[in-house]
């Protein structure tokens, strides 16, 4: 799946596996520690900021 993401230009060359699984821990993290009431935003504001760490 990673290399079909990095063909069609989705993530950059060097992010890898676990780099992927780095981001899904830290995601899990901070929602783990966010009131529940504020998780959908948090999520994707956070997931905002990791996406433009990968894209290319």
């Amino acid at each position: 799946m990673l290399p079909a993401a990095r063909r069609a230009g989705a993530v950059r060359d060097d992010i890898t596996a676990e780099d992927l699984v780095l981001v899904v821990g830290m995601l899990a993290g901070v929602l783990a520690k966010t009131p529940a009431p504020r998780r959908r935003v948090v999520a994707g504001r956070a997931w905002a900021l990791l996406r433009t760490g990968m894209e290319p």
